[in-house]
């Protein structure tokens, strides 16, 4: 013969079964069916008895601990939202200020080209005067050479002169 308390063995046992997180979620169940189990207290067998002192220990630790656990889970849940929307807000951020960036570089290196191409050109008109320097330090030491030779005429031609008039004194 079967115990008037069998059917709700079974469905504490299954509610068992179906493991400690399922069990967290329907504490209210599971407690109303502990109390319909303590309502045959008088009428259990031994192992059932046993059975209802465990269930009872379990029951108290569920009481007490499913708010917890709740409000750590939710606890964490929440921090898990704001650091994904922390995280989102930083790559945003972060994505913005490489844009400053980059177009910072981009303006630097165009300024940086605008230098080169007019030190370039700096430089090529240095070397034409270098050049220029050259040929007109070589025109000038032919003037210079010319220069002597003139002075050297200039000279020869005055000495001349002064014979010629010597000379002409005599006539």
């Amino acid at each position: 013969m079967e115990s008037p308390a069998a059917p709700v063995v079974r469905a504490l046992k299954k509610l068992l079964s179906k493991g400690s997180e399922h069990l967290i979620n329907e504490v209210e169940s599971f407690s109303s069916l502990v109390d319909d189990l303590r309502g045959y207290s008088w009428r259990l067998s031994w192992q059932e008895a046993h059975f209802l002192r465990c269930l009872l220990r379990l029951r108290e630790e569920l009481v007490d601990g499913v708010p917890i656990i709740f409000s750590v889970e939710d606890a964490e849940r929440r921090h898990r939202e704001v650091k994904s929307a922390l995280f989102d807000q930083t790559c945003l951020d972060l994505k913005g200020e490489l844009a400053k960036l980059t177009e910072k570089k981009r303006e630097i290196q165009s300024d940086i080209k605008e230098d080169i191409a007019k030190l370039l050109e700096k430089r090529k008109i240095l070397l034409e005067l270098k050049s220029k320097q050259a040929s007109l330090g070589g025109a000038i030491e032919r003037l210079l050479e010319d220069l002597e030779m003139v002075k050297t005429c200039k000279l020869n031609i005055e000495g001349m002169c002064y014979e010629a008039e010597e000379a002409a004194k005599f006539l």
